[in-house]
């Protein structure tokens, strides 16, 4: 950054400016036309000094420039500035969040919508991860004939539920003082621990005798086993699709996968957890993932005084960076407010 002078900083904010908004390669004429008074004689040895810097690239000799991978960073890091959200904003975003929240998975699911429609890109949240979450209360529920609602309720602010089968047709009774008895055993550990704990009481000579323990240990397991220790809710993946960096066939099967895996991305927001603030990661760093020529831009939400999950997008490196960042900043404080 230090070696550019003021000149090649203002035509270097204007290409990647342009560039974002058409996603075609800027030419001396268009930045002399809409951003900058200067030649473009002066204009075109400006973006060639930019090039040899490896700021710029050029498709093919007779194209305009387009920004490289290290003028992103350099852009993001240094140059962009970031403005709060306008209030009239986020009193949108906070009208659209507060409507039909019904839940916890609801939330979830809302978030990510919210994401994608006020960043237009790909929304994503992270659920609070839930096995180091503690069990306060497990509920079983008679829903018909050998089904049961298992209602699980820890100290994160999700309530899960979970359709099991009973080897028996209980009554409302049975599972009643099934659920007693789970509550007795399993209440105050956490759910990596409830898991351990069913399984050690299995094995143990009273639920080999007491048919009632055995049938709560039964259902209690497979309740658990269906509890993920932590779920990726991805808004629109196609919507990316829509963006002229990826018509080619091969970088779309690529990403496509990317977001049916799902753990390449959870992997990579468990990583930005850790960062105070809005992170940003970008081209060949999210190649590892089959998402090279993308952003991820993610800032964790908290209960309490620890992170609790992550937000954000995920679109083509050439996004609006200064609309999007704000958005998802805002989005992070907002859930987390819900939830504590």
């Amino acid at each position: 950054m230090e070696r550019l002078t003021d000149r090649q900083k203002r035509v270097l904010e204007a290409v990647i400016s342009e560039y974002t908004r058409s996603a075609q390669p800027v030419g001396s004429r268009t930045l002399s036309r809409r951003y900058l008074r200067l030649s473009p004689a002066t204009l075109r040895s400006a973006l060639s000094d930019l090039e040899e810097m490896g700021l710029l690239s050029q498709p093919h000799t007779s194209a305009g420039r387009v920004p490289t991978e290290p003028a992103y960073r350099m852009y993001i890091d240094v140059m962009l500035e970031v403005h709060p959200l306008a209030p009239r904003e986020q009193d949108r975003i906070r009208a659209d969040f507060e409507s039909e929240l019904q839940g916890g998975r609801d939330l979830m699911k809302r978030t990510s919508h919210l994401l994608s429609a006020f960043c237009n890109q790909v929304g994503l949240v992270v659920a609070p991860r839930l096995d180091e979450a503690g069990l306060r209360h497990i509920e079983l529920v008679r829903v018909g004939h050998r089904r049961v609602m298992a209602v699980i309720i820890s100290d994160r602010p999700l309530v899960q539920h979970r359709l099991v089968e009973s080897e028996t047709d209980a009554t409302q009774a049975d599972l009643d003082q099934m659920s007693r008895t789970l509550n007795e055993i399993l209440s105050g550990l956490n759910l990596r621990q409830v898991r351990a704990r069913i399984e050690e009481e299995m094995r143990s000579d009273k639920a080999n005798y007491d048919r009632m323990l055995a049938a709560a240990l039964r259902l209690g397991r497979e309740a658990m086993a269906g509890v993920p220790e932590s779920d990726l809710y991805v808004e629109e993946p196609v919507r990316i699709l829509d963006q002229p960096e990826f018509l080619d066939l091969e970088r779309m099967r690529s990403l496509l996968r990317a977001f049916e895996e799902k753990s390449r991305i959870l992997r990579l927001l468990d990583a930005m957890m850790q960062a105070e603030g809005v992170s940003v990661v970008i081209g060949s760093e999210l190649a590892a993932a089959g998402m090279s020529g993308c952003s991820l831009i993610a800032a964790r939400y908290t209960t309490g005084p620890r992170a609790t999950g992550s937000l954000g997008v995920i679109g083509p490196t050439r996004m609006n960076y200064a609309r999007v960042i704000p958005v998802v900043d805002y989005v992070a404080k907002l859930v987390s407010e819900y939830l504590n």
